[in-house]
């Protein structure tokens, strides 16, 4: 396996992650309970901190493209 396919196939696991924590907070949102504002919360900075590490894979992907 190349690098360059192991960076493609980083970028895909981490971009579903991102969905996923992104579907994730929106089901802890659209519930109406009082301590859910500190779920959806720590849902929000997953999805942040995985959209940064899939950018920097996707940077790394293209850069070792042929």
């Amino acid at each position: 396996m190349s690098l360059n396919t192991l960076f493609f196939v980083l970028v895909i696991a981490t971009g579903l992650a991102t969905l996923g924590s992104l579907i994730a907070g929106l089901v802890v949102m659209s519930r109406v309970l009082p301590d859910d504002g500190r779920y959806s919360n720590s849902f929000m900075w997953w999805r942040v901190r995985l959209q940064g590490l899939t950018l920097l894979w996707m940077l790394l992907w293209w850069a070792t493209r042929n």
